[in-house]
């Protein structure tokens, strides 16, 4: 575990000379991280103290500790389901353009057309009818 902090810093310093920021160095090789005052190097004593305060922690407080990143990270990776192929792809009809999908169609609408058409026929078969009675009541 001690390992860690210093792996975790070496890996900052590494990133940051690849940024272009390159760290004068003052003190002997034996240190583990150079003593300079580039601009950086808060950044770095940072990045170790921070590592430094989740050792010999338990789980829970970890938890704790990380809960605002954490919903971060839930933040970002949350997936709204409406916009999801499969959700919209179910409310696309797809055309279909084989004869007997076809032919199909047309006996369904030639049953509507019969059904509510017989039903409107037969209401003006009485409209004469009820006509007839309301002159009848009215006159």
């Amino acid at each position: 575990m001690d390992r860690k902090p210093q792996f975790l810093g070496l890996l900052l310093l590494i990133w940051l000379m690849f940024e272009g920021y390159v760290c004068q160095t003052t003190s002997t090789p034996s240190d583990d991280l150079c003593d300079c005052d580039c601009d950086y190097m808060d950044k770095i004593e940072y990045f170790n103290n921070a590592s430094n305060s989740y050792v010999n922690k338990t789980k829970e407080e970890l938890v704790l500790m990380l809960e605002k990143e954490l919903e971060e990270v839930k933040n970002v990776l949350e997936v709204k389901k409406a916009e999801i192929p499969a959700v919209k792809a179910r409310k696309i009809s797809a055309t279909d353009a084989r004869p007997s999908a076809q032919n199909v169609g047309m006996i369904g609408v030639a049953f509507m057309v019969i059904v509510f058409g017989g039903i409107v026929v037969l209401d003006l078969l009485s409209l004469p009818q009820y006509i007839k009675s309301l002159k009848e009541r009215c006159c």
